[in-house]
């Protein structure tokens, strides 16, 4: 059987990632479409895309992360985040189409300072984990088969990223401002895609579409923002570089969890999967950009 795969959101890091590491068996076709070339907000443009390209399984990247904007931009958020995928969740029934999507830690407001695991109560603090929950519920109204991927603190050597950011500033010579210092569990995308190819390519884990799994995945640590920026520094070697503590701007704290680390109960079920500390994956990442 062939598995063909439709890539949303195919400019940003999570789908430059997969591209870059694909399935590497030769009954495994990818298609990786950005809102140019697919508006997945349009649902007979979709439909048309699945049945000329025979699709079967969906990894949905297509996101409207701008978490400021999002407060501002409500509608374009939702569109995005929330009714797009009701469009995949219904093509997905109509094709009998597997679907991976992609969610976020931001469906929790982080006011209890722990780690919260895929059975917690989601309680979006900003609009846009809320539209990013809602989008989870469309998946779950429909019962399609699905798993549900929400991250945290996604990194890697593509595209614009928190981590590439500040290894770009410190190679300037420059010293970071720090404006928030919340907590979280940093995830370089290479581990995601990593486990995403391992459930896809595996008959075994069939039967996670089919039970609606809900994974937290994250790299193993809870670190406040402060921690990670030191740890970014330190890999890239760069000396004399300074860490600017500053809260000036009271709505980046006011919109964004205090605390927002993922820990997980069913990735255990994947036993096969070796999960990396998150120190270890961000010098992989600061050595790639180091050789770039």
């Amino acid at each position: 059987m062939n598995n063909n795969i439709l890539v949303t959101g195919g400019s940003g890091q999570l789908a430059q990632v997969l591209k870059t590491n694909k399935i590497k068996k030769n009954n495994y076709k990818y298609f990786f479409t950005s809102k140019k070339k697919l508006d997945i907000c349009k649902f007979k443009d979709i439909e048309s895309f699945i049945i000329k390209n025979k699709i079967n399984i969906i990894i949905n990247c297509a996101a409207f992360t701008d978490v400021d904007l999002a407060e501002t931009n409500v509608n374009k958020a939702n569109k995005v985040n929330n009714l797009s995928v009701k469009n995949l969740s219904l093509i997905c029934i109509k094709y009998k189409i597997l679907l991976v999507q992609i969610s976020t830690d931001y469906v929790f407001d982080g006011n209890k300072k722990k780690v919260f695991f895929e059975y917690d109560k989601p309680f979006p603090k900003n609009k846009y984990g809320l539209t990013k929950l809602r989008g989870e519920k469309q998946i779950t109204k429909y019962n399609i088969d699905s798993i549900i991927i929400r991250t945290s603190w996604l990194y890697s050597e593509f595209t614009n990223n928190f981590v590439k950011s500040i290894f770009n500033t410190i190679n300037k010579n420059k010293n970071i401002e720090l404006r928030n210092n919340s907590y979280g569990s940093p995830t370089y995308a290479d581990d995601l895609v990593k486990f995403i190819n391992l459930i896809l390519s595996k008959k075994k884990y069939l039967f996670l579409f089919k039970k609606n799994y809900i994974f937290h995945f994250a790299n193993l640590g809870c670190i406040s923002r402060y921690q990670f920026v030191k740890k970014i520094i330190e890999f890239s070697k760069i000396k004399n570089t300074k860490i600017i503590k500053s809260y000036t701007n009271k709505n980046i704290s006011n919109i964004r969890p205090i605390c927002s680390c993922l820990k997980s109960k069913n990735l255990k079920i994947v036993k096969e999967f070796k999960y990396n500390k998150w120190d270890k994956s961000l010098l992989k990442c600061i050595n790639k950009l180091k050789n770039k």
